[in-house]
């Protein structure tokens, strides 16, 4: 903060209180879960903080150097280099393209809805599943706010796992007053993507022609006989929506 004087020193203003700070310390893993290094914060009352992760994309490697450099001259910055690592995105780069997954993500939410020890099945969603606003006794308030937060971190999970994203639209659509159906249909979901836990979205060098594929199924939904559609997008080979 001296070095970069983003701050000023100036007397307490009279019937005001001086925010007390502390030391946070902590653990940071590599992908692969094992320690890389302790780290320590001086953070403000709360204790909470956003960490701020900046990924430079530009069309040459001079123009990234540039703004590196630009960046280092007014700030202290750790340069990760090409990135493996963002936002709970994991990406990999071969010579046929770049390769996006969210292992370590997917992982933490199995650790989380103890999923760990649980084994695995072949689909999504089974055949003879059609949720509905009364599938099964509705769920007590703890479980119900369980419920919403396993599909929210499902939402995100479908970045790189778009073969979810049918059964997650419909778990989402009853985040309102949860049942017990759905909250199997959920972690029936879980333990596919414990069998699926590797897959992710590859995007090829090779084409960039897009292709976009629409279904649509006539009186799906049960409580409003409304269709349900749904649509698949291609950039080359690779599915992107």
């Amino acid at each position: 903060m001296e070095r970069t004087e983003t701050w000023d020193l100036v007397s307490l203003h009279a019937g005001h209180h001086a925010i007390g700070c502390m030391w946070v310390y902590c653990v940071k893993y590599n992908l692969d879960v094992s320690m890389d290094r302790y780290k320590a914060r001086l953070v403000a009352k709360g204790y909470n903080q956003l960490e701020d992760n900046i990924l430079i994309t530009a069309p040459s490697l001079e123009v990234i150097a540039s703004v590196k450099h630009l960046l280092h001259s007014h700030f202290k910055l750790k340069d990760f280099g090409t990135a493996k690592y963002f936002i709970g995105l994991e990406l990999s780069r071969s010579s046929r393209g770049v390769y996006l997954s969210q292992r370590k993500y997917c992982l933490q939410i199995f650790e989380d809805s103890g999923f760990l020890g649980e084994g695995s099945v072949s689909f999504p969603m089974t055949s003879n599943c059609k949720l509905c606003a009364s599938s099964g006794i509705p769920l007590s308030t703890d479980d119900a706010t369980s419920y919403r937060r396993l599909v929210g971190r499902l939402l995100y999970l479908q970045i790189s796992r778009l073969d979810i994203s049918f059964v997650v639209h419909r778990l989402r659509q009853f985040l309102q007053r949860p049942c017990m159906g759905h909250l199997d249909a959920a972690h029936h979901l879980l333990s596919y993507l414990k069998g699926t836990i590797g897959q992710g979205i590859l995007h090829l060098r090779a084409s960039f022609q897009l292709k976009v594929f629409v279904d649509a199924d006539w009186g799906a939904c049960l409580d409003k006989q409304h269709y349900v559609y749904g649509f698949c997008i291609f950039l080359g080979d690779s599915l992107v929506s």
